[in-house]
């Protein structure tokens, strides 16, 4: 929190400068993150666990690799950036610069004009903030899949799906972020209103039939040992408060809005798949008893940060500042509970760098 806050409130002020996106100033606001995240010793609940496979792997070859990991957590890209990372903090560096050079590239090539302030903050003060790189092989597939969205955006499908198959090298539930990218453009505008009529009836579903989702799940995963015994951890049954149904009744209706938009002809042409996959992360969020469903929300987290700059620009109606300003409380909401959570000395406490300290 010492350094945190006032890194975030720093690039937040810089962000005033984007009166026009300059790929000088983008990058400018992206190197303090850089050596924030890039430098970091022992921030994260995964840094450990990370270390410890560093020390590992590192030293194994190509076929003891294979062997032991063809059944398991096969993940080749990782293990080639394990093996030419000559310690552990090169690996973290090198990791970072990729992360955030996607992520910078994303927000340059994607976010209107004067919106980044706005995107900093939906950003920088989200608890997927930290989840988004802290676990070092989603946040390489992330980058690639953020990359295959850009290529998605100027219709270049071949690379955009390319760039899919490179994020599961890192980490192999980029299989799943095939999905929206292979969706065609023209399928979507065409039955937008289709795909976001059973978005709704199965976020009823899953509300109202809250077991029924992980029970089919834990079935199909049983029929593959290998996805059995890497992720039935991230099926268990999970108890939720009053709290997950006061915030889904918000999410649902945050899709019931974006669905009007769709159908008002406010969101049009490209930025209809980012509104689709929006809504599809607000349905994600309210499965229940699969928390892996978390990890995915964490991938397509910067579409919606995206859409939601486009509709605060687009849509000049009271239900747009509304639906802002509910996201951004939303935000702060859990960020605030992510300083006072278990994990607020991992992550806010005496901040290390293996440069600066």
């Amino acid at each position: 929190m010492d350094v945190y806050i006032p890194l975030a409130l720093s690039i937040l002020l810089f962000s005033l400068l984007f009166s026009n996106k300059k790929p000088i100033l983008t990058l400018l606001a992206f190197v303090p993150l850089l050596l924030f995240i890039g430098t970091r010793v022992g921030l994260g609940v995964d840094y450990d666990n990370y270390e410890r496979i560093f020390n590992y792997q590192h030293y194994l070859d190509w076929q003891t690799y294979l062997i032991a990991n063809i059944d398991s957590k096969f993940d080749p890209g990782f293990f080639l950036l394990l093996k030419i990372s000559p310690d552990y903090n090169s690996l973290i560096f090198f990791s970072s610069l990729i992360y955030v050079l996607s992520v910078a590239f994303f927000f340059y090539k994607m976010l209107p004009s004067k919106s980044y302030f706005l995107a900093f903050v939906l950003w920088l003060f989200y608890p997927l903030f930290f989840e988004s790189f802290v676990a070092i092989r989603n946040s390489l597939a992330l980058s690639f899949f953020l990359l295959a969205c850009c290529a998605k955006n100027d219709d270049q499908k071949i690379l955009a799906v390319i760039l899919v198959v490179v994020s599961t090298l890192f980490h192999m539930s980029g299989v799943f972020l095939m999905i929206p990218i292979l969706i065609p453009q023209k399928y979507i505008q065409q039955y937008y209103s289709e795909i976001a009529v059973g978005a709704l009836s199965l976020a009823l579903i899953f509300l109202l039939l809250p077991f029924v989702f992980p029970s089919l799940l834990r079935n199909l995963f049983a029929m593959s040992q290998n996805f059995d015994n890497v992720y039935s951890e991230y099926l268990n049954d999970t108890n939720y408060g009053i709290g997950f149904y006061i915030f889904s009744f918000f999410r649902l209706c945050f899709m019931f809005y974006i669905y009007s938009l769709l159908k008002k002809g406010v969101i049009k042409g490209w930025l209809i798949w980012f509104a689709v996959v929006t809504i599809l992360y607000y349905l994600l969020l309210m499965v229940q008893g699969v928390s892996i469903m978390y990890r995915f929300c964490i991938y397509l987290y910067f579409v919606t940060l995206i859409f939601k700059c486009y509709v605060i620009k687009l849509d000049k109606s009271t239900f747009a500042k509304v639906y802002l300003t509910l996201s951004i409380v939303y935000a702060l909401y859990n960020f605030y509970g992510l300083t006072q959570g278990p994990f607020y000395e991992k992550y806010f406490h005496h901040y290390h760098s293996f440069i600066f300290n």
